[in-house]
């Protein structure tokens, strides 16, 4: 039971952090052409917990 509790917990804080860099981040360090890209990448991290955090981190954090 601990255990699911703390992978949760993990999950959820890995995704916080990916949504509080995505918010942070200046529009041209996203590394695309989008004219919205902080606007995209806000909404599918919030609809697509925890994978749009997965896909944000290979996508945009893993290449700074």
């Amino acid at each position: 039971m601990y255990g699911i509790v703390a992978v949760v917990t993990l999950v959820f804080a890995f995704w916080a952090v990916m949504l509080i860099d995505c918010l942070k981040r200046p529009n041209d360090r996203f590394h695309t052409e989008m004219k919205n890209a902080k606007s995209m990448w806000t909404k599918l991290l919030i609809v697509g917990v925890p994978w749009g955090g997965i896909v944000y981190f290979i996508s945009v954090k893993n290449k700074d």
